[in-house]
């Protein structure tokens, strides 16, 4: 009798485990506390901190809901109007833009560290360069310097990141060394990492890292957000917000 009793008992725990494991698992939606079968996006812009332009067409664009997160450029001249207006608003989703470019012809940045820490990503004046030749070497390690600097720097002018993008994409293109790169600061600041979906298979570490965010980069107040929404919203919504891990 007890040695049945306990066959029973084996079998109905071997089946209670067994249904957990093929228990489907939460969506991100439902993490967040949203019934199941709810669809969120995301709509993000880019390049504040560029111009004073582009700063009051994107706090106008999220206070109005248009837009519901935005990135900021550290090394770029108007960061400060913008580091401002994090600070008077620390409910706002607003993440740094990586950036390690200066593609304006005459309107030109450089980098928060040293140039002589950084010499690869510098050109003879001492700003970003304007684009990356295919036999110019961009050393990952400087790049590493200046990611972190331009974080300390906006973490001591009072923001707040939620999490890390990359501008024009060069963190995710341009090689594993970069991108690597971007996924350790990421790490080690505890902030998710952006990556565009179309890129998302450039290399198994995404995949492995705790940070790791895929989202749809819509470049607002630049373009039109609302024609882009409906284009976008039935056929890649699955692809707005994938969360590897929960940080």
């Amino acid at each position: 009798m007890i040695r049945r009793t306990g066959s029973r008992l084996f079998l109905i725990g071997l089946i209670l485990y067994t249904l957990s494991l093929v228990a489907p698992a939460q969506t991100l939606a439902e993490r967040l506390g949203y019934p199941p079968g709810t669809k969120l996006i995301i709509i993000h812009a880019d390049d504040l901190g560029e111009t004073h332009a582009v700063n009051a067409a994107a706090t106008k664009a999220m206070e109005g809901g248009t837009i519901n997160s935005a990135s900021l450029m550290v090394a770029c001249p108007w960061f400060p109007e913008m580091a401002d207006y994090a600070k008077s608003h620390p409910d706002a989703d607003f993440g740094l833009h990586l950036t390690l470019t200066s593609e304006r012809v005459y309107y030109r940045w450089g980098p928060v560290a040293p140039a002589n820490k950084v010499p690869s990503l510098v050109d003879e004046n001492g700003y970003f360069h304007h684009d990356w030749e295919h036999n110019q070497h961009v050393n990952a390690q400087d790049a590493e310097v200046e990611l972190r600097a331009q974080i300390e720097r906006a973490f001591a002018m009072g923001v707040r990141p939620t999490h890390l993008d990359s501008h024009q994409y060069r963190l995710i293109m341009y090689g594993q060394g970069l991108f690597e790169a971007m996924l350790r600061v990421a790490h080690d600041y505890k902030l998710g990492a952006f990556t565009h979906f179309l890129f998302s298979k450039v290399t198994a570490a995404q995949q492995r890292n705790p940070h790791c965010f895929e989202i749809i980069l819509i470049d607002s107040p630049k373009v039109i957000v609302e024609p882009l929404i409906r284009r976008f919203a039935f056929d890649v919504i699955r692809h707005v917000v994938r969360l590897t891990s929960q940080r």
